[in-house]
């Protein structure tokens, strides 16, 4: 298992994947997981899915 820095101390779950990308809130709070690489297409879906819903919870 993969101890996280000081920094990430209060994520959901320990990290047990590697890759492991972790999007954090700029208040600390744990936006988005993504364990393991399933593959270009699905790691972009998923980025692209979290910046719409990051959108339509702060709106400019």
């Amino acid at each position: 298992m993969i101890t996280p820095p000081a920094a990430f101390k209060d994520l959901n779950a320990q990290i047990r994947f590697t890759p492991t990308f972790i999007v954090q809130s700029s208040q600390g709070k744990e936006m988005l997981r993504i364990q393991g690489y399933r593959g270009e297409e699905y790691f972009w879906n998923d980025i692209e899915t979290l910046a719409e819903q990051m959108q339509q919870d702060c709106p400019r």
